[in-house]
């Protein structure tokens, strides 16, 4: 009775002192590919063409909120809106990125920049291509 005593206060001792680990350490990152097949692909190479100035293309990849395509006049309208939030997140990481689901053609993207900066994106689908559409963007205050 004493072994078995004596053999679990071992046990305890050892998993209290973490000599024993059972999680596995290996961690898995999301990788994102850059293409309009997808919502989280659209957001990305959006982004990246806001990170490298390249501001006349990245309203090629925008819509207005009701989820239809721009015309030209439209897009030459929203450069500025565009070249507003290169300035705000501009070479900033992405530090938190939540997805809603909100038609299976509709998607909206919560992103939040390095922790300073959040911005909802909507996502839509027009003809088996993704567009994006801003609709807000917001400073988030820690205090």
């Amino acid at each position: 009775m004493r072994r078995v005593t004596f053999f679990l206060v071992l046990v305890v001792i050892l998993q209290s002192c973490q000599l024993i680990v059972i999680e596995s350490k290996e961690v898995k990152k999301h990788k994102i590919i850059a293409n309009r097949q997808s919502p989280e692909g659209v957001l990305n190479l959006f982004l990246m063409q806001l990170d490298s100035n390249d501001l006349y293309t990245a309203t090629f990849f925008k819509t207005d909120e009701s989820g239809r395509k721009l015309l030209p006049f439209e897009q030459y309208e929203m450069l500025y809106s565009t070249y507003r939030l290169s300035r705000q997140i501009s070479q900033l990481p992405i530090t938190k990125m939540k997805i809603d689901t909100i038609h299976e053609n509709t998607m909206l993207i919560k992103v939040e920049f390095d922790y300073i900066r959040q911005v909802d994106f909507l996502t839509s689908k027009i003809d088996s291509i993704w567009y994006i559409a801003e609709l807000e963007s917001k400073k988030i205050n820690l205090y």
